[in-house]
Protein backbone atom coordinates (compact mmCIF):
# COMPACT_ATOMS: atom_id res chain seq x y z
CA UNK A 1 0.00 0.00 0.00
CA UNK A 2 3.14 2.38 0.74
CA UNK A 3 4.74 1.67 -2.80
CA UNK A 4 1.56 2.00 -4.58
CA UNK A 5 1.07 5.69 -2.75
CA UNK A 6 4.51 6.60 -3.65
CA UNK A 7 4.35 5.62 -7.13
CA UNK A 8 1.29 7.62 -7.62
CA UNK A 9 2.40 10.41 -5.88
CA UNK A 10 5.55 10.44 -8.12
CA UNK A 11 3.30 9.98 -11.51
CA UNK A 12 1.65 13.07 -10.03
CA UNK A 13 4.51 15.21 -9.49
CA UNK A 14 5.46 14.23 -12.87
CA UNK A 15 2.21 14.82 -14.58
CA UNK A 16 2.57 18.23 -12.88
CA UNK A 17 5.91 19.05 -13.99
CA UNK A 18 4.98 18.19 -17.38
CA UNK A 19 2.26 20.07 -17.68
CA UNK A 20 4.03 22.81 -16.45
CA UNK A 21 6.76 22.61 -18.88
CA UNK A 22 3.82 22.56 -21.95
CA UNK A 23 2.63 25.95 -20.34
CA UNK A 24 6.06 27.57 -20.60
CA UNK A 25 6.47 26.40 -23.84
CA UNK A 26 3.09 27.83 -25.29
CA UNK A 27 3.46 30.70 -23.50
CA UNK A 28 7.22 30.99 -25.00
CA UNK A 29 5.57 30.47 -28.89
CA UNK A 30 2.26 32.35 -27.77
CA UNK A 31 4.70 35.29 -27.37
CA UNK A 32 7.23 34.38 -29.95
CA UNK A 33 4.45 34.72 -32.56
CA UNK A 34 2.10 37.15 -31.06
CA UNK A 35 5.07 39.92 -30.33
CA UNK A 36 5.43 40.02 -34.38
CA UNK A 37 2.11 40.49 -35.25
CA UNK A 38 1.93 43.35 -32.67
CA UNK A 39 4.86 45.01 -33.71
CA UNK A 40 3.55 44.62 -37.38
CA UNK A 41 0.42 46.23 -36.45
CA UNK A 42 1.92 49.13 -34.45
CA UNK A 43 3.81 49.88 -37.90
CA UNK A 44 1.44 49.50 -39.82
CA UNK A 45 -0.54 52.58 -37.95
CA UNK A 46 2.73 54.54 -37.86
CA UNK A 47 2.48 54.52 -42.27
CA UNK A 48 -1.28 55.18 -41.89
CA UNK A 49 -0.38 58.16 -39.61
CA UNK A 50 1.65 59.12 -42.23
CA UNK A 51 5.56 58.00 -41.30
CA UNK A 52 6.46 56.22 -44.21
CA UNK A 53 9.60 55.81 -42.57
CA UNK A 54 9.29 53.57 -39.94
CA UNK A 55 11.36 50.74 -39.66
CA UNK A 56 10.87 47.52 -37.49
CA UNK A 57 13.29 45.45 -35.56
CA UNK A 58 13.64 41.62 -37.05
CA UNK A 59 15.81 40.18 -34.63
CA UNK A 60 13.67 38.27 -32.36
CA UNK A 61 11.47 37.42 -35.89
CA UNK A 62 11.79 33.33 -36.92
CA UNK A 63 10.63 31.67 -39.96
CA UNK A 64 8.16 33.32 -41.96
CA UNK A 65 7.78 36.35 -39.63
CA UNK A 66 11.38 37.23 -40.26
CA UNK A 67 10.96 37.02 -44.26
CA UNK A 68 7.71 39.41 -43.48
CA UNK A 69 9.54 41.81 -41.41
CA UNK A 70 12.05 42.04 -44.33
CA UNK A 71 9.57 42.49 -46.98
CA UNK A 72 7.81 45.39 -44.73
CA UNK A 73 10.92 47.09 -44.31
CA UNK A 74 11.98 47.29 -47.69
CA UNK A 75 8.09 48.10 -48.38
CA UNK A 76 8.53 51.40 -46.22
CA UNK A 77 11.72 52.39 -47.49
CA UNK A 78 10.50 51.97 -51.38
CA UNK A 79 7.48 54.29 -50.24
CA UNK A 80 9.61 56.71 -48.79
CA UNK A 81 11.74 57.02 -51.59
CA UNK A 82 8.24 57.57 -53.46
CA UNK A 83 7.14 60.24 -51.32
CA UNK A 84 10.27 62.21 -51.51
CA UNK A 85 9.93 62.26 -54.91
CA UNK A 86 6.74 62.82 -55.22
CA UNK A 87 7.12 65.70 -52.67
CA UNK A 88 9.92 66.83 -54.98
CA UNK A 89 7.74 66.56 -57.72
CA UNK A 90 4.90 68.32 -56.33
CA UNK A 91 6.68 71.47 -54.85
CA UNK A 92 8.60 71.70 -58.24
CA UNK A 93 4.96 71.86 -60.48
CA UNK A 94 3.65 74.02 -57.19
CA UNK A 95 6.57 76.69 -58.35
CA UNK A 96 5.78 76.21 -61.63
CA UNK A 97 1.89 76.38 -61.26
CA UNK A 98 2.84 79.97 -59.38
CA UNK A 99 5.15 81.51 -62.19
CA UNK A 100 2.33 80.60 -64.31
CA UNK A 101 -0.25 82.18 -61.96
CA UNK A 102 1.65 84.99 -61.67
CA UNK A 103 2.65 85.13 -65.53
CA UNK A 104 -1.35 85.14 -65.96
CA UNK A 105 -1.83 87.88 -63.19
CA UNK A 106 0.22 89.90 -65.48
CA UNK A 107 -0.94 89.19 -68.27
CA UNK A 108 -4.57 89.72 -67.16
CA UNK A 109 -3.64 92.87 -65.51
CA UNK A 110 -2.33 94.04 -68.59
CA UNK A 111 -5.04 93.12 -70.52
CA UNK A 112 -7.73 95.00 -68.13
CA UNK A 113 -5.30 98.42 -68.32
CA UNK A 114 -5.44 97.65 -72.40
CA UNK A 115 -9.83 97.39 -71.84
CA UNK A 116 -9.55 100.25 -69.90
CA UNK A 117 -7.77 102.23 -72.48
CA UNK A 118 -10.19 100.52 -75.33
CA UNK A 119 -13.14 101.75 -73.34
CA UNK A 120 -11.52 105.01 -72.86
CA UNK A 121 -11.23 105.49 -77.10
CA UNK A 122 -14.75 103.77 -77.71
CA UNK A 123 -15.99 106.66 -75.28
CA UNK A 124 -13.74 109.36 -77.11
CA UNK A 125 -15.49 107.95 -80.59
CA UNK A 126 -19.28 107.85 -79.03
CA UNK A 127 -19.82 111.72 -79.24
CA UNK A 128 -21.30 113.66 -75.76
CA UNK A 129 -21.40 117.06 -77.39
CA UNK A 130 -22.95 117.32 -80.98
CA UNK A 131 -22.51 119.93 -83.47
CA UNK A 132 -23.91 123.30 -82.25
CA UNK A 133 -26.51 123.90 -84.84
CA UNK A 134 -29.91 126.34 -84.57
CA UNK A 135 -32.18 123.68 -86.69
CA UNK A 136 -31.51 120.59 -84.39
CA UNK A 137 -31.95 119.83 -80.73
CA UNK A 138 -29.86 116.28 -80.51
CA UNK A 139 -29.99 114.51 -77.08
CA UNK A 140 -28.01 111.00 -76.38
CA UNK A 141 -28.04 107.61 -74.77
CA UNK A 142 -25.54 104.62 -74.81
CA UNK A 143 -25.10 101.90 -72.49
CA UNK A 144 -22.22 98.76 -73.18
CA UNK A 145 -23.18 95.54 -71.60
CA UNK A 146 -19.81 95.12 -71.21
CA UNK A 147 -16.55 97.15 -71.21
CA UNK A 148 -16.51 97.59 -74.98
CA UNK A 149 -20.06 98.02 -76.89
CA UNK A 150 -21.17 96.67 -80.25
CA UNK A 151 -23.87 99.81 -80.62
CA UNK A 152 -22.73 103.14 -81.97
CA UNK A 153 -24.27 106.36 -83.05
CA UNK A 154 -23.24 109.61 -84.88
CA UNK A 155 -24.20 112.96 -85.85
CA UNK A 156 -22.32 114.61 -88.50
CA UNK A 157 -22.99 118.17 -89.70
CA UNK A 158 -22.94 118.52 -93.75
CA UNK A 159 -24.17 121.92 -93.33
CA UNK A 160 -26.32 124.39 -91.47
CA UNK A 161 -29.27 123.02 -92.70
CA UNK A 162 -28.42 119.43 -93.13
CA UNK A 163 -26.69 116.83 -90.73
CA UNK A 164 -26.43 112.71 -91.66
CA UNK A 165 -27.42 110.63 -88.20
CA UNK A 166 -25.84 107.09 -87.71
CA UNK A 167 -27.23 104.64 -85.17
CA UNK A 168 -25.86 100.54 -85.59
CA UNK A 169 -25.18 97.53 -83.94
CA UNK A 170 -22.89 95.48 -84.83
CA UNK A 171 -23.58 91.66 -83.90
CA UNK A 172 -21.49 90.05 -81.24
CA UNK A 173 -20.21 91.29 -77.92
CA UNK A 174 -16.68 93.20 -76.37
CA UNK A 175 -13.77 93.60 -78.19
CA UNK A 176 -14.70 92.56 -82.04
CA UNK A 177 -17.44 94.67 -82.04
CA UNK A 178 -16.14 97.41 -81.28
CA UNK A 179 -13.42 97.25 -83.45
CA UNK A 180 -15.79 97.44 -86.32
CA UNK A 181 -17.73 100.57 -84.89
CA UNK A 182 -14.77 102.37 -84.55
CA UNK A 183 -13.91 101.34 -88.17
CA UNK A 184 -17.14 102.53 -89.45
CA UNK A 185 -17.17 105.83 -87.27
CA UNK A 186 -14.46 106.76 -89.64
CA UNK A 187 -15.92 104.98 -92.77
CA UNK A 188 -19.40 106.95 -92.56
CA UNK A 189 -17.10 110.81 -91.46
CA UNK A 190 -15.03 110.44 -94.73
CA UNK A 191 -18.05 109.37 -96.99
CA UNK A 192 -20.37 111.76 -95.55
CA UNK A 193 -17.44 114.31 -96.03
CA UNK A 194 -16.65 113.69 -99.53
CA UNK A 195 -20.21 114.49 -100.48
CA UNK A 196 -21.64 111.00 -101.34
CA UNK A 197 -25.04 110.18 -101.52
CA UNK A 198 -26.78 108.21 -98.59
CA UNK A 199 -27.06 105.20 -100.74
CA UNK A 200 -23.49 105.86 -102.05
CA UNK A 201 -21.94 105.57 -98.26
CA UNK A 202 -23.87 102.83 -97.21
CA UNK A 203 -22.82 100.75 -100.07
CA UNK A 204 -19.27 101.46 -100.07
CA UNK A 205 -19.31 100.60 -95.93
CA UNK A 206 -21.40 97.54 -96.95
CA UNK A 207 -18.24 96.61 -99.14
CA UNK A 208 -15.44 97.46 -96.82
CA UNK A 209 -16.98 95.78 -93.88
CA UNK A 210 -17.59 92.28 -95.72
CA UNK A 211 -14.21 92.85 -97.40
CA UNK A 212 -12.45 93.32 -93.26
CA UNK A 213 -14.32 91.56 -91.69
CA UNK A 214 -16.93 89.74 -93.18
CA UNK A 215 -15.20 86.33 -93.28
CA UNK A 216 -15.30 86.18 -89.93
CA UNK A 217 -19.09 86.40 -89.44
CA UNK A 218 -19.64 90.19 -88.28
CA UNK A 219 -22.21 92.52 -89.75
CA UNK A 220 -24.46 95.37 -88.50
CA UNK A 221 -28.29 96.54 -88.38
CA UNK A 222 -27.97 100.00 -89.21
CA UNK A 223 -29.55 103.04 -90.08
CA UNK A 224 -28.18 105.86 -91.45
CA UNK A 225 -29.87 108.93 -92.99
CA UNK A 226 -29.84 112.59 -93.99
CA UNK A 227 -31.71 115.23 -92.55
CA UNK A 228 -32.34 118.45 -94.79
CA UNK A 229 -34.15 121.35 -93.15
CA UNK A 230 -34.09 123.53 -96.16
CA UNK A 231 -35.63 120.69 -98.18
CA UNK A 232 -37.84 119.38 -95.31
CA UNK A 233 -36.79 115.98 -95.67
CA UNK A 234 -35.05 113.01 -94.43
CA UNK A 235 -33.27 110.12 -96.96
CA UNK A 236 -32.51 107.20 -94.76
CA UNK A 237 -31.47 103.85 -95.67
CA UNK A 238 -32.56 101.29 -92.70
CA UNK A 239 -30.54 98.13 -92.91
CA UNK A 240 -32.60 95.25 -91.00
CA UNK A 241 -32.06 98.07 -88.21
CA UNK A 242 -35.13 97.94 -85.38
CA UNK A 243 -38.17 100.56 -85.79
CA UNK A 244 -37.05 104.72 -85.75
CA UNK A 245 -39.83 106.77 -84.64
CA UNK A 246 -40.60 110.36 -86.33
CA UNK A 247 -43.07 112.07 -83.30
CA UNK A 248 -45.02 115.07 -84.03
CA UNK A 249 -47.82 116.57 -82.51
CA UNK A 250 -50.63 114.61 -84.35
CA UNK A 251 -49.15 111.02 -84.57
CA UNK A 252 -46.15 108.62 -84.05
CA UNK A 253 -45.03 107.77 -87.86
CA UNK A 254 -42.85 104.18 -88.00
CA UNK A 255 -39.98 104.08 -90.08
CA UNK A 256 -39.32 100.14 -90.64
CA UNK A 257 -36.28 98.04 -92.23
CA UNK A 258 -35.76 98.82 -96.11
CA UNK A 259 -33.29 95.93 -96.54
CA UNK A 260 -30.69 93.48 -95.12
CA UNK A 261 -28.25 93.67 -92.33
CA UNK A 262 -24.80 95.75 -93.97
CA UNK A 263 -21.28 93.45 -94.15
CA UNK A 264 -22.77 90.15 -94.71
CA UNK A 265 -23.00 90.19 -98.18
CA UNK A 266 -20.96 91.70 -101.03
CA UNK A 267 -23.58 91.65 -103.88
CA UNK A 268 -25.95 93.43 -101.70
CA UNK A 269 -27.46 96.94 -103.40
CA UNK A 270 -29.27 99.49 -100.61
CA UNK A 271 -31.41 101.95 -102.00
CA UNK A 272 -32.70 105.44 -99.55
CA UNK A 273 -35.93 106.29 -99.30
CA UNK A 274 -36.82 109.78 -98.95
CA UNK A 275 -39.89 111.33 -96.58
CA UNK A 276 -41.02 114.79 -95.57
CA UNK A 277 -40.27 116.37 -91.95
CA UNK A 278 -41.62 119.18 -90.43
CA UNK A 279 -40.39 121.65 -88.12
CA UNK A 280 -41.02 119.92 -84.26
CA UNK A 281 -40.84 116.49 -86.07
CA UNK A 282 -38.76 114.08 -83.07
CA UNK A 283 -36.77 111.56 -84.85
CA UNK A 284 -35.82 109.10 -82.09
CA UNK A 285 -33.71 106.05 -83.18
CA UNK A 286 -32.28 103.32 -81.04
CA UNK A 287 -30.97 99.66 -80.92
CA UNK A 288 -32.40 96.41 -80.09
CA UNK A 289 -31.41 96.73 -76.59
CA UNK A 290 -34.36 98.54 -75.49
CA UNK A 291 -37.04 96.98 -76.86
CA UNK A 292 -35.37 93.71 -76.37
CA UNK A 293 -35.11 94.54 -72.43
CA UNK A 294 -36.66 91.76 -70.36
CA UNK A 295 -37.93 91.02 -67.09
CA UNK A 296 -37.75 88.44 -64.84
CA UNK A 297 -40.42 86.93 -66.63
CA UNK A 298 -38.55 86.99 -69.86
CA UNK A 299 -40.96 89.40 -71.00
CA UNK A 300 -39.59 92.11 -73.41
CA UNK A 301 -39.94 95.45 -73.52
CA UNK A 302 -41.10 96.05 -76.55
CA UNK A 303 -42.42 98.28 -79.12
CA UNK A 304 -45.73 99.39 -77.64
CA UNK A 305 -43.98 100.57 -74.54
CA UNK A 306 -41.48 102.87 -76.22
CA UNK A 307 -44.40 104.40 -78.12
CA UNK A 308 -46.57 105.18 -75.26
CA UNK A 309 -43.20 106.59 -73.86
CA UNK A 310 -43.07 108.84 -76.73
CA UNK A 311 -46.70 109.78 -76.97
CA UNK A 312 -47.32 110.95 -73.18
CA UNK A 313 -43.49 113.11 -73.24
CA UNK A 314 -44.23 116.38 -74.52
CA UNK A 315 -40.80 117.71 -74.89
CA UNK A 316 -37.93 115.78 -76.71
CA UNK A 317 -35.32 116.24 -73.86
CA UNK A 318 -37.23 114.28 -71.29
CA UNK A 319 -37.96 111.35 -74.09
CA UNK A 320 -34.43 109.60 -72.41
CA UNK A 321 -34.79 109.91 -69.16
CA UNK A 322 -38.31 108.74 -69.23
CA UNK A 323 -37.57 105.39 -71.60
CA UNK A 324 -34.58 104.80 -69.28
CA UNK A 325 -36.83 104.86 -66.30
CA UNK A 326 -39.58 102.98 -67.49
CA UNK A 327 -37.26 100.39 -68.89
CA UNK A 328 -35.59 100.17 -65.18
CA UNK A 329 -39.01 99.85 -63.37
CA UNK A 330 -40.06 96.91 -66.11
CA UNK A 331 -36.93 94.93 -65.60
CA UNK A 332 -37.88 95.54 -61.70
CA UNK A 333 -35.54 93.15 -60.05
CA UNK A 334 -32.94 91.94 -62.80
CA UNK A 335 -30.51 94.35 -62.85
CA UNK A 336 -28.31 92.99 -65.04
CA UNK A 337 -28.45 94.36 -68.58
CA UNK A 338 -28.16 91.22 -71.39
CA UNK A 339 -27.57 93.84 -74.32
CA UNK A 340 -25.88 97.16 -75.35
CA UNK A 341 -28.38 100.29 -75.03
CA UNK A 342 -28.14 103.32 -77.54
CA UNK A 343 -30.48 106.07 -78.12
CA UNK A 344 -30.56 109.43 -80.44
CA UNK A 345 -33.38 111.83 -80.40
CA UNK A 346 -33.16 114.55 -82.54
CA UNK A 347 -35.01 117.20 -82.83
CA UNK A 348 -35.79 119.85 -86.12
CA UNK A 349 -36.43 122.89 -84.52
Amino acid sequence: MGVAANIIEFIGITALIFINIVMVITLLLSTALTRPIFVLFHASNEIAKGKFDVQIDVKSFFSEFYILGIAFNKMTRMINRYKKHTDSIVEQRTEELNISNRKLLDINNRMENELVIAKKIQEAIIPQNFPSNKNFKIYSYYYAMEKLGGDFYDVIEISKTKIAVVMLDVSGHGIPPSLVTTMTKFMFSTYVKEGMEPQEVVNRVNKQIYDSVGYLGYYMTLFYGVIDTKEKSLEYISGAHCDTYIVNKDKIETIKSTSTVVGLRLDDVFKSHKIEIKSKDTIVLFTDGIVEAKNSNRELYGYDRVKRILQTTKDSKNIIPNLMEDINYFKVDITVRDDDMAVLVIEVV
